[in-house]
């Protein structure tokens, strides 16, 4: 979720710019008033013409890049005709101006990498998580990479699986016994059975809990009053009862 919301946030950065530009031309175009404009002084730069000039009611000065008929009319005459919209003289333009095409440009690249972005993430999604098999009063049979697994689900969870779909719930097991350091068999927990033992190796410890990587699963064992033995990095077992929640 965290990474969606990242996205959508740089995605408003990104074209913030060219939406606030045209969103200055829509209210030029609707509710612009003709003026004229001072030209302050005029320049020439690798072949493209420049301006600056002051809109009525205003001490700010502007600049524009503008085709060279306009610009000859600005040094003859000190002055060019413009728009500007009523109480917001920033918002402005003059006749024979030249738009730059830099933030549109910049949006379109930003947005290009955004979608793909945002698509290598709706793949991944669709990748991670388990797929349901069946759904019954007291157990759920999910795929966990190559190896069905019979679990239970909590109340809340087990309302919104269905068979056929995915779930991104967390696998947890229940100890039922101490976490020890052992040689245990590194792999997924066997299917069936309400007691499942889980060999991997320990790859983050929180207060009442250990995450344990087992084959291609992270499965997040609750050792509660029990003893957890086994430190990080060390690979460990345990025998417990596999929830989804």
């Amino acid at each position: 979720m965290r990474r969606v919301v990242l996205l959508l946030v740089l995605a408003v950065l990104v074209n913030f710019p060219w939406g606030h530009e045209l969103w200055v031309a829509h209210q030029l175009d609707t509710h612009g008033r003709d003026v004229i404009v001072e030209v302050s002084s005029h320049e020439v730069v690798e072949g493209r013409y420049f301006v600056r000039y002051r809109v009525p009611g205003s001490e700010a000065t502007f600049s524009a890049r503008v085709r060279k008929s306009a610009y000859d009319i600005a040094r003859q005459g000190g002055e060019l005709r413009g728009q500007v919209v009523p109480g917001s003289p920033g918002e402005n333009r003059l006749v024979g101006q030249i738009r730059g095409h830099g933030f549109m440009l910049l949006a379109l690249v930003a947005d290009a990498f955004l979608l793909i972005a945002a698509l290598a993430l709706w793949i991944r999604r669709r990748r991670t998580g388990y797929e349901v098999v069946s759904v019954g009063a007291d157990e759920v049979v999910i795929n966990a990479g190559e190896q069905g697994l019979v679990v239970r689900a909590l109340p809340e969870v087990h309302a919104r699986l269905r068979a056929g779909s995915r779930t991104r719930a967390r696998l947890n097991l229940v100890a039922h016994t101490d976490l020890v350091p052992g040689d245990g068999q590194e792999g997924r927990p066997p299917a069936g059975g309400a007691g499942h033992t889980l060999g991997g190796r320990v790859v983050d410890v929180g207060p009442g809990w250990l995450d344990v990587a087992a084959g291609e699963l992270r499965v997040r064992v609750r050792v509660g009053e029990l003893r957890a033995r086994a430190d990080l990095r060390e690979r460990a077992t345990v025998t417990g009862e596999l929830w989804l929640a």
